[in-house]
């Protein structure tokens, strides 16, 4: 950042998700200060437009290193403000982040061509294949809607984006048990 990185996340929040992008595709490391401010200030994404925040976290996620990207939303605190219906999965299994991250660079090798509905359901399948089997009487549709909650109102994800996202995940089931 130039400047106090405290102020300049205070100005505009999603310039915390800009950092983590930058510094995901350059393989950069954060200075002190502003992993410090990344942190301390993660609570002031929530201030954000909810569709500049789900572009920038689709944008992280194509950017060639989302495998890292994710990771350091993880470690910054962002991950929990952003999704927290999935993310106290994903803190249980960070390794498991970092390897959906890397299966979208494997898939997407930086050229933005999967669609926002298949990057929503790299985030949310291990969570929600977990959850169903916690349960697994349950029909998967429904632990599926109850495990997105507000999710799609909060991050404005578009109704055919969030109708693309449930028959991915649960084809993916059918075409597992026919």
């Amino acid at each position: 950042t130039i400047g106090d990185p405290a102020v300049r996340f205070a100005e505009d929040p999603v310039r915390m998700l800009r950092a983590v992008k930058f510094m995901s595709r350059l393989d950069l490391q954060a200075s002190p200060e502003v992993a410090a401010a990344l942190r301390s200030s993660a609570d002031l994404i929530q201030r954000s437009a909810p569709p500049r925040v789900l572009e920038e976290i689709y944008k992280l996620m194509t950017c060639g290193q989302a495998g890292r990207g994710l990771t350091m939303l993880l470690e910054a605190g962002l991950l929990e403000r952003l999704l927290p219906e999935v993310a106290s999965y994903w803190q249980a299994h960070p390794e498991e982040l970092a390897a959906t991250g890397r299966a979208v660079d494997h898939i997407d090798r930086g050229r933005r061509r999967l669609d926002n509905p298949m990057l929503l359901a790299a985030l949310l399948r291990q969570p929600w294949r977990a959850r169903w089997q916690e349960t697994p009487d349950a029909d998967p549709a429904v632990v599926l809607e109850n495990l997105l909650g507000e999710l799609p109102r909060r991050m404005n994800v578009p109704r055919r984006d969030q109708a693309i996202l449930h028959h991915l995940l649960l084809t993916e089931l059918r075409l597992e048990q026919p």
